[in-house]
């Protein structure tokens, strides 16, 4: 589940509001491909609602940053199953800073 803060309308959140708002939204990172410590898919909130994801594995393993089409995910690698992570982004339609603790779906 994301902590979010934003302002402006976002892909995932389209609600306009006048000054910044607080969320929490789920998402759903699908790993489509992986070659070495590079990888792909999607980011999704909802079915009507995803983004393309590219993103590399530092060399020891414990870091993540990855790109969508308008942000940016840092975060370390907790184990095998977990990621904590970092989303940022500012356009001129919207600023979101947000907070991802993100676990394998098995």
């Amino acid at each position: 589940m994301s902590q979010n803060i934003m302002l402006g309308t976002t892909v995932h959140h389209d609600a306009p509001h006048q000054g910044p708002r607080l969320s929490s939204l789920e998402f759903v990172i699908t790993i489509e491909g992986q070659d070495g410590r590079r990888f792909w898919g999607n980011v999704t909130s909802s079915p009507a609602k995803k983004e393309s994801v590219v993103g590399v594995i530092s060399a020891d393993g414990k870091m993540v940053v990855a790109q969508d089409a308008d942000g940016l995910v840092q975060g370390s690698i907790v184990d095998q199953d977990t990621m904590d992570l970092i989303y940022s982004h500012a356009n001129s339609k919207s600023s979101v800073a947000a907070t991802l603790y993100m676990k394998r779906d098995k």
